[in-house]
């Protein structure tokens, strides 16, 4: 039974809600955890299953479990560049910053070209107010895929948002080489 645990547990993966096209309805999402729940209980939940938890706790706001789950999925794979960065992003949305850079930071680590951690990461060390290194963080994101940082981007709104920032402080040489930067890119 465990040599077929993988393919069991992609299976599971593919034929849940959350691997469709469309939003997962909350009742699907509380299914799915309800699902994964029952495969750790049986010891049948390998990294990849945790991380599927985690991500369907944390589209439900349950942020302190999902932290739990991606945890539990790094635990089991420390290599897992996809948990690490989903652990970033419960960071992100808990505002604890200093955690979701080190989280990305190690997702970077395994997989260099990890556009979503890699955006994620200029995201968080803006958050600190570490200009330059957000600026970095962006230009290396940029260089993986720089459509898909546009579009997250320009989505955002952080371009009004650097702006505001260097109105409010606008002796801040890094805000002024970053925004010079942005604008010398269009």
């Amino acid at each position: 039974m465990h040599r077929f645990l993988p393919i069991l547990i992609v299976l599971l993966i593919a034929s849940s809600p959350l691997a469709g096209d469309r939003e997962p309805t909350p009742q699907e999402l509380e299914q799915e955890v309800s699902r994964m729940r029952a495969l750790t209980e049986q010891k049948k939940c390998d990294a990849s299953c945790m991380n599927a938890l985690g991500y369907a706790l944390y589209r439900l706001e349950r942020h302190q479990e999902a932290l739990e789950a991606f945890s539990l999925a790094i635990a089991a794979n420390p290599s897992f560049a996809v948990a690490h960065n989903n652990l970033g992003a419960v960071h992100m949305r808990l505002k604890d910053y200093p955690r979701a850079e080190t989280a990305f930071g190690m997702a970077i680590k395994i997989d260099p070209n990890h556009i979503k951690a890699a955006y994620n990461l200029s995201v968080a060390l803006y958050r600190q107010k570490k200009y330059l290194d957000a600026y970095k963080a962006y230009q290396h994101a940029k260089s993986i895929d720089a459509a898909y940082v546009q579009k997250r981007f320009d989505e955002s709104g952080a371009e009004k948002e650097l702006n505001n920032e260097l109105k409010k402080d606008p002796e801040n040489g890094a805000l002024r080489v970053i925004v010079k930067g942005l604008h010398d890119e269009k």
